[in-house]
């Protein structure tokens, strides 16, 4: 929202820094600003909280370290081994050994320190310490159902913990209790039952695995004589001793290849042969056919030959002749005998060629079968053969494997006579002589830590709830273009304002900003300018002249619209001495009370309000009988006469326009009071035709969402923003008081405040002879 607002201000408002997405550094240095001035602020505010909070944890801590009871801790150490000394050298292997390699002696540490704190271990402890007749072990909040060693071994294993020494094989048995004894003991019985427990662990794996492996050897035993018997009988019955399986498949490689070449050799003449009898059948001209054969049979060559020449002489002799001549007949009959003679050698021809291609067809056929059947013979020779090696194989196997069962089981029953473990004793657990709980100091640093943890917490989550704008820093950390400042603590020490006289007091009066002060003092705060020109507060009024002149230097500035975001900022007491301050720097200036819904002006100054703004809008009085004239020289008075039902809609009148015309035309500066933005539309209206509009927030009053909707809501009109005014702001001594406020709420009236000339300064009170109604 924050950039929406900056960014829609940018090209209508020179008082707000606009933002621009290109310029990301400068929008990270700014948010890092933001939250710096956010953290000081609550620092500066709730500093006490934290203090009070780690004091308050602190005293707690100490009283409650107090009444826990002592409790102490004893310790006894223990090896694991994995590699245990063998008396049977290390070709002999024990079956019953957990660890073989790196990686089963990680898993083994983990679960031997498992096994150290397991219910099935500590029942043993409990049995050895007779702590089932213990009501404090016995009792407890276990299940009923458990029988008293298990409810004491549920008790040992919250007093028991286990602590590998890191790079070693060393490993921390660990016993607390409140009597240092007894912790002790507890820490002696865990590790005497743990070393009793890995001897029978070790012993009953042995014995097991004895059993196991004589079992097996006996059925080893009759596999192998079955695979040896299955192998013989197969040997015998495919006379396996006279010709070897390996000199068998050769012979039928041999057989197979020899078959393979001659099929290949008589398919290739078959190929020849059927291809010459397709192209004898299809040459039926006697050149064609003597150009095939090649003088390959010279019969047929000669007779083609033959045929040719016959025919080319009745060629020509038909040109010479004609057809019909006894020559041409007579040559006629000689070509039909060649052609016939010709005839019946080709098919001779043919004929001969088809007997043999029937006996390469003949000749294909035996070698194919011959082929097939010396496959067949290899594939069952290779089927005995696989049968044969299977039987060889299952008998090797089986004897492999009966050697290793035997050699196995005489190393085990060999190793059931050696008794070792894997784990010994390092150091036996001492009485404690030192509590190890509760640590006075730890508890009181930790007490310290979660109350100064939460102080700063409430503290942020305080100064994250207070959204009021206090400090200069603040209102730049939005991106607002702070133009003037006016101190609270100047004029208090003016003696323009009464300070309440209890810090309670002073409380109520900044919670209700819109409790109406007496008009006499109320008067004589919003006429600083007047009554006490050489104040520092003057001069910040002063400042904020000078800072909207040079703020609309490139257009002059004629109207001025001062507001505020909401009610109570104190916009009606900057309006008044901002006008008196123009007035001083000789300028005709008039003062509108433009807030049609709550004018206040007509009290400050002490004046009829039957007779104002809304007359002129509406067409019922005269300007020189509205306009009204002070004792400043150079300021007038136009108040806001009745109150009307709907003000934002006067506003938009035509009357206003031309009113606003005939202003302008008489005053060098007019300066309209108007209502807040955020609750009512009137300023909106107001500032877009306006030649620049100052917005007044109130330190520890106004709210930064006030003033992102306040901005917004110019912005949408586009108002042209001079700037920001920070009213009653934080004093370099530092303190602050009740200031101007805007003494009342926002809402619709049906009837006008009675108006009261009695209130108010008497120097500014009605003269007498003194035309009010007349200002030239």
């Amino acid at each position: 929202m924050l950039r929406a607002v900056q960014t829609r201000f940018s090209s209508s408002a020179p008082g707000v820094a606009a933002f621009s997405e290109a310029d990301k550094d400068r929008g990270a240095d700014a948010s890092t600003s933001m939250l710096v001035s956010w953290l000081v602020r609550v620092a500066k505010q709730y500093w006490w909280i934290p203090v009070l909070a780690s004091a308050l944890a602190t005293t707690t801590g100490y009283f409650y370290t107090q009444r826990q009871p002592r409790v102490y801790q004893a310790s006894a150490r223990i090896e694991y081994n994995p590699a245990p000394a063998s008396p049977l050298g290390r070709s002999v292997e024990d079956v019953a050994n957990p660890v073989s390699n790196y990686w089963l002696a990680i898993r083994y540490f983990e679960t031997q320190n498992l096994i150290l704190t397991s219910r099935g271990l500590l029942e043993r402890v409990a049995r050895r310490l007779g702590l089932e007749e213990e009501s404090r072990f016995s009792a407890g909040n276990a299940s009923p159902e458990l029988s008293p060693v298990e409810r004491a071994a549920l008790s040992l294993q919250r007093k028991i913990s286990v602590h590998p020494i890191e790079n070693t094989q060393l490993v921390e048995i660990r016993a607390t209790d409140t009597d240092p004894a007894f912790a002790a003991d507890i820490a002696n019985a865990v590790c005497d039952e743990y070393l009793a427990k890995t001897v029978e662990d070790h012993m009953s794996a042995t014995v097991d695995a004895i059993d196991w492996l004589s079992d097996q050897l006996n059925d080893v035993r009759s596999r192998l004589i079955e695979s040896e018997q299955a192998l013989h009988n197969f040997k015998k019955d495919n006379a396996i001793v006279s010709v070897s399986m390996e000199d068998r498949q050769n012979l039928v490689a041999s057989d197979m290849t020899r078959f393979g070449d001659e099929l290949a050799t008589v398919r290739a003449r078959r190929v020849t042969l059927e291809a010459r009898v397709e192209q004898l059948r299809g040459l039926t001209n006697p050149k064609a056919l003597a150009a095939f054969l090649g003088g390959e049979d010279g019969n047929l060559g000669r007779i083609a030959t033959e045929l040719s020449d016959l025919e080319a002489k009745r060629g020509r002799l038909e040109t010479r002749f004609g057809p019909n001549h006894p020559t041409l007949v007579e040559l006629n009959q000689d070509i039909e005998s060649t052609s016939a003679e010709l005839r019946r050698a080709h098919e001779s021809l043919v004929t001969a060629h088809e007997a043999q291609l029937a006996q390469v067809y003949a000749m294909e056929k035996g070698f194919r079968a011959a082929l097939a059947e010396a496959n067949q013979r290899g594939l069952d020779l290779n089927r005995k053969s696989m049968e044969f090696e299977r039987l060889q194989r299952t008998q090797v196997n089986n004897e492999n494997l009966y050697q290793m069962l035997l050699k196995r089981s005489t190393e085990t029953d060999l190793t059931r006579m050696v008794n070792f473990s894997h784990v010994r004793v390092v150091d036996r657990a001492l009485q404690p002589q030192r509590h190890i709980f509760p640590r006075l100091s730890v508890n009181l640093a930790a007490f310290f830590a979660i109350g100064l943890l939460l102080g700063v917490g409430l503290a942020l989550l305080l100064g994250r709830l207070d959204h009021t704008l206090r400090t200069v820093e603040e209102l730049k950390d939005l991106g607002v273009s702070v133009i003037g400042v006016t101190p609270r603590a100047l004029a208090e020490q003016s003696g323009l304002i009464a300070l309440p006289q209890t810090r309670r007091s002073r409380r109520r009066a900044e919670r209700s900003p819109n409790e109406p002060a007496s008009v006499a003092s109320r008067t004589r705060r919003d006429l600083l300018v007047h009554h006490h020109a050489g104040a520092a507060a003057a001069e910040a009024i002063r400042s904020l002249r000078t800072a909207l002149l040079f703020a609309s230097i490139d257009r002059p500035l004629r109207t001025l619209v001062v507001t505020s975001p909401k009610p109570g900022e104190g916009k009606t007491t900057l309006a008044v001495n901002l006008a008196v301050a123009f007035a001083q720097s000789t300028k005709k200036v008039l003062l509108v009370d433009a807030d049609l819904r709550r004018p206040r002006i007509h009290q400050t100054f002490g004046v009829d309000n039957s007779i104002g703004l809304t007359n002129l809008i509406a067409g019922v009085g005269q300007l020189e009988d509205a306009l009204l004239a002070t004792d400043i020289p150079g300021l007038a008075l136009l108040t806001s006469g009745p109150l009307p039902p709907t003000p934002s809609e006067m506003l938009h009148a035509p009357g206003f326009s031309q009113t606003l015309a005939e202003l302008k035309a008489r005053f060098d500066l007019i300066i309209f009071d108007t209502p807040p933005v955020v609750p009512v539309t009137d300023a909106s209206v107001l500032a877009a035709e306006m030649d620049g509009t100052l917005l007044v927030v109130r330190s520890k009053v106004s709210t930064r969402d006030a003033l992102l909707s306040a901005l917004d809501s110019l912005g949408r009109v586009r108002a042209r923003l001079l700037g920001v005014a920070l009213n009653e702001a934080e004093s370099p001594a530092g303190r602050y008081g009740k200031g101007y406020g805007y003494g009342y709420g926002y809402g619709y009236t049906t009837s006008e405040e009675p108006s009261r000339p009695d209130a108010g300064d008497s120097s500014l009170a009605p003269k007498e002879g003194q035309d009010l109604r007349r200002f030239g």
